[in-house]
C-alpha cells in the first residue's frame, strides 16, 4: 500500500486519531525526568547561543589556539620539570611557584586576548554589515543577543580552562603553592575575561561603519594587550610572593581592597552591558532605565565600602573631602553624559510612564530623557552629600551594630573628626561645584540640540571636563599675571577653581574670602538652575498615552503557550508511518 493509499485510509477515519497523531511525530515524547528539565533549561538559551557558540568552536582561530595552548603547556611543564631537577636550579627554586607562573601566563593569553577581541569582532561584523538589524526585526530582545555573544565566550573560556586547569591544580600537589592562591588566580581569571569580553562588545556597538570599526579595533587591541601585560605581572608577583601575599590579606585593609576591586569590576561590567544593550536596541525603546538602575546600584556600592573605610580603618578627617571630590566628579561626567543623549520620547515608552504620585517620585527619574538625567544626576549627588553629613554626624550610632575589639577603630571613639563644620563645609563646597558644572553643561547642550540631530553621551562628557579645566586655567593664569606677589594665596580669581577652592574650604588659611566665593557660587548655582527646570518642566509635562486596542490585542495573543493539537512542528512536517515499517 502506498503512502497516499495510507493518508485516503486514515482521512476517511479507518484509524483514531490519536494513533494517526503517535505515527505523525518524527521522535517519540520525552518521558524522562531528566530529559523534560533539560528541555525546559534549553528553552532559556537563545538561537544566538547556539549560533555563535557552533561558530566559535569550530572557527580556525579557536581550534589553532587551543592546539597551540596544548602544545605550549606540554613544553614549559618539560622544560620546567628539568630545569628544576637539574643544577642549576639549585635548592633556591620552590618548584610549585615555578611551575605555577608558567601556566598563568600561558592561560592569560587566550583569556585576556583571544576570547574578548573574538567577541568584540563578532558584534562589529554585524553591525558593519548591517545584519545585526536582520536579528533586531525579529522577537529576540537586544539582551538576549548581547548575552547570547557573551554565553559563547563563556563558553570558550570554559574550554581553555579545561587544559591547563589540571595542570594548575597539580601545583598544588608541589611545595610553595597554597589553594588561595590557585582559587584567587582563577577568579581574576575569570572575571578579568568576562569583563573585557563586555568592554569588547560595548566598544562594537561603535562600529557603524569600517573606518570607525578599525579605529575602535585598535584601541581594543591596546586595551587587551595592557590587560595581558597585567596579567602577566600579577602571575609573577602572586606565585614568587605569595607567602607575603598571604600575610598581607589577613590585614582588614588589604581585605577591603580586595573586596573593593571585585565589586568595581561586577558593578562596571553591569553598567557596560546595559549600555551595550541600549545600543543596539531600537529608538523607540526604553535604553535609559537599566543604565541609570545601575549606575545607582554601583553608587551605593561606593558609599558602603566608602563608610566601612572610614570606620573600620580610622581614616582622617580629610578623607571625607577626598571621597566627596571622587563622587563629584564620578556623577559631573556621568550627569554630563545623561544630558547630552536625544530628547525625543517615543510613544511606547510613553505608554509605560508612572501615573500614580508614588510612582512619579520613585521611578520617574529612571525614564528616559535629558531632564530626567539632570535630576537624576543632581538627586544622586545630594543624596551622596547626605550620606557623609550623616556618617560624620550621627556616625557614633554605628557602634551599637558593630563588634569591638582591642584593635578597632571604635576601641577609642567613633568620632575622630576635630572639625565637622570644616568638613562638612568641604563636602558641600565640593557637591556645589558638580551642581554648577553639570547645570552649564545642560543648558549648552539644550541650545546645541536646537541645531544638531543627534548628540552622543561622549561630547558631554568632554564638554564637562573641558569646562572645569578651562576655568583652573583660567584662574591661575589671571592670578599669575594680574596678582604676581600674592605668593599662591587664595584670591578672588580662583573662585571658579573647583581644586582650590574645595582645599581652602578645608584649611585655615582664607576662610572668609572662600565663605563669600562659595556664597556667590550658590546664588549663581540657583539663578542657572531655575532656567534648567524651565526646560525640564516641558519634558516633565510629557503625560502617558493609553495602549491602543490593537497593540492590546497583539500582546494577549503572544501570551498564549499551548500549541493547538495538528499545529506543532512534529504533526504538520511528518510523514505517516505505518507500525509494520518499524
Amino acid at each position: 500500500m502506498t503512502s497516499v493509499d495510507k493518508m485516503s485510509k486514515i482521512t476517511m477515519g479507518g484509524d483514531d486519531p490519536g494513533e494517526f497523531l503517535d505515527r505523525m511525530r518524527i521522535a517519540p515524547e520525552k518521558t524522562k525526568w531528566i530529559d523534560i528539565q533539560i528541555e525546559r533549561v534549553s528553552e532559556w538559551f537563545s538561537s544566538i547561543l547556539v549560533k555563535e557558540s557552533r561558530q566559535a568552536l569550530k572557527s580556525r582561530q579557536f581550534l589553532w589556539t587551543f592546539f597551540l595552548m596544548l602544545i605550549t603547556v606540554a613544553m614549559w611543564a618539560l622544560f620546567a620539570l628539568s630545569y628544576l631537577y637539574s643544577d642549576m636550579a639549585g635548592r633556591t627554586v620552590a618548584p610549585g611557584p615555578f611551575l605555577l607562573s608558567g601556566f598563568w601566563m600561558i592561560l592569560g593569553f587566550p583569556l585576556a586576548v583571544i576570547i574578548p577581541y573574538s567577541a568584540h569582532r563578532s558584534l562589529a561584523q554585524e553591525m558593519e554589515d548591517g545584519t545585526l538589524q536582520l536579528v533586531s526585526i525579529t522577537t529576540m530582545r537586544p539582551y538576549q543577543i548581547i548575552a547570547g555573544k557573551l554565553g559563547s565566550a563563556c563558553l570558550q573560556m570554559i574550554t581553555y580552562l579545561s587544559v591547563i586547569a589540571p595542570c594548575i591544580v597539580f601545583t598544588y600537589l608541589l611545595r610553595g603553592v597554597d589553594l588561595f592562591q590557585v582559587f584567587l588566580g582563577f577568579s581574576i581569571a575569570v572575571t578579568g575575561c568576562m569583563f573585557l569580553s563586555i568592554v569588547g562588545l560595548l566598544l562594537a556597538t561603535v562600529s557603524r561603519n569600517r573606518l570607525i570599526g578599525m579605529a575602535v579595533s585598535i584601541l581594543m587591541i591596546l586595551i587587551l594587550l595592557l590587560a595581558l601585560w597585567l596579567w602577566c605581572v600579577y602571575s609573577y608577583t602572586s606565585t614568587f610572593f605569595g607567602s607575603s601575599m598571604r600575610s598581607v590579606f589577613h590585614e582588614p585593609g588589604a581585605q577591603l581592597a580586595l573586596w573593593a576591586s571585585f565589586g568595581t569590576v561586577f558593578t562596571t561590567a553591569a553598567i557596560f552591558l546595559a549600555a551595550a544593550c541600549s545600543q543596539i536596541a531600537f529608538e523607540a525603546e526604553n535604553r535609559a532605565t537599566a543604565i541609570r538602575i545601575a549606575l545607582l546600584v554601583q553608587q551605593t556600592f561606593a558609599i558602603g565600602l566608602s563608610v566601612t573605610a572610614i570606620t573600620y580603618q580610622g581614616l582622617p578627617e580629610s578623607a571625607y573631602w577626598v571621597f566627596a571630590m571622587w563622587y563629584s566628579h564620578y556623577w559631573l561626567i556621568i550627569g554630563s553624559m545623561l544630558v547630552s543623549v536625544p530628547g525625543k520620547m517615543s510613544r511606547r515608552v510613553r505608554r509605560r510612564l508612572p501615573t500614580k504620585p508614588l510612582g512619579k517620585a520613585l521611578f520617574s527619574l529612571f525614564m528616559p530623557g535629558p531632564g530626567r538625567g539632570y535630576l537624576f544626576a543632581v538627586a544622586n549627588l545630594i543624596g551622596c552629600m547626605f550620606s557623609f553629613l550623616c556618617l560624620m554626624y550621627f556616625g557614633d550610632f554605628l557602634t551599637m551594630f558593630i563588634d569591638t575589639d582591642a584593635n578597632s577603630l571604635f576601641a577609642s571613639g567613633f568620632n575622630t573628626v576635630n572639625r565637622p563644620w570644616r568638613v562638612a563645609f568641604s563636602i558641600y563646597t565640593a557637591t556645589l561645584y558638580a551642581v554648577f558644572f553639570l547645570t552649564i553643561v545642560f543648558l549648552i547642550m539644550s541650545l546645541l540640540k536646537k541645531g544638531l540631530p543627534v548628540s552622543t553621551p561622549v561630547v558631554g562628557a568632554l564638554m564637562a571636563g573641558i569646562l572645569v579645566a578651562f576655568f583652573a586655567m583660567i584662574g591661575s593664569i589671571l592670578q599669575y599675571n594680574l596678582v604676581p606677589y600674592s605668593n599662591n594665596n587664595y584670591t578672588i580669581l580662583q573662585s571658579l577653581n573647583w581644586y582650590y577652592t574645595v582645599e581652602e574650604s578645608f584649611s585655615s588659611t582664607s576662610f572668609s574670602l572662600t565663605t563669600m566665593v562659595v556664597g556667590c557660587l550658590t546664588l549663581l548655582t540657583g539663578l542657572l538652575m531655575v532656567l534648567a527646570f524651565r526646560i525640564i518642566g516641558r519634558e516633565l509635562r510629557i503625560g502617558q498615552l493609553t495602549v491602543p486596542d490593537r497593540v492590546q490585542q497583539d500582546i494577549e495573543e503572544r501570551k498564549k503557550v499551548a500549541i493547538p493539537v495538528g499545529e506543532s512542528i512534529d504533526e504538520i512536517f511528518a510523514a505517516p508511518r505505518d507500525k509494520g515499517d518499524s
